[in-house]
């Protein structure tokens, strides 16, 4: 092989490693801006079965996600929403590391703080019973006793009712399933499927601003916090 044919590949394969080099240069940094440049993420576990049909101005879940969102813009954070299908899933997947914060209306009750930490409460919020527009309404409480009221366990309108059970033992729980959604309960409120519920007075007050085939009846318990 000639002297010439030697330089030649000499260089050929002196730019072979200079373009490599380069290469490794380039990803080298754009790994660094990718990583030293991710926002922190705030992500924020919400109840599928909490959202309305439509998007509603003034629907507690919507308003705490505005919140959030806002707070997440002020810290400079990504904003990450995860939804659950099941109710009681909500707890289960925050304690396992799968979000940050849950966005739900949730009412501060003993057991809940015992599995984990909340916020102060933004609210107080009494419960109230809710029916369907045509159901015989209720005058008191011992008007309870012969009626069924419809439960999903998990939710803090449980021990309400079993407190009331007690008072009024001829009232009747019916548990459904914690993936009946809050709209579709409504619905069955107003066939007359189910007879009672349970409800915050603020997420009643929600939905009376745009359905008129349900009707808030008689409190079931004083006042709670609610973060």
């Amino acid at each position: 092989m000639s002297q010439g044919q030697n330089k030649r590949n000499t260089l050929f394969l002196l730019s072979k490693i200079v373009c490599l080099v380069l290469m490794l240069i380039a990803s080298f940094f754009l790994l660094k801006h990718y990583f030293f440049n991710q926002k922190p993420t705030l992500t924020v576990l919400t109840w599928v079965g909490g959202e309305t049909y439509l998007p509603r101005a003034g629907h507690p879940q919507d308003l705490e996600l505005q919140y959030l969102q806002q707070f997440s813009v002020q810290q400079n954070l990504q904003f990450k929403q995860i939804k659950v299908t099941k109710f009681d899933q909500l707890f289960s997947k925050l304690i396992a590391g799968e979000g940050d914060v849950i966005a739900a209306n949730l009412t501060i009750t003993t057991a809940r703080k015992k599995r984990v930490n909340f916020s102060d409460a933004f609210i107080q919020s009494n419960e109230y019973f809710i029916m369907g527009k045509h159901s015989p309404p209720l005058k008191k409480g011992s008007a309870l006793n012969g009626r069924e009221v419809v439960i999903q366990k998990g939710k803090s309108y449980q021990t309400t009712a079993l407190g009331l059970q007690k008072i009024y033992p001829k009232m009747r729980i019916r548990y459904i399933d914690n993936s009946i959604s809050t709209e579709l309960l409504y619905d069955r409120l107003a066939s007359g499927e189910y007879d009672l519920a349970i409800q915050d007075a603020n997420l009643i007050a929600s939905a009376l601003a745009y359905r008129d085939d349900i009707k808030k009846s008689i409190q079931a318990s004083g006042k709670r916090d609610i973060a």
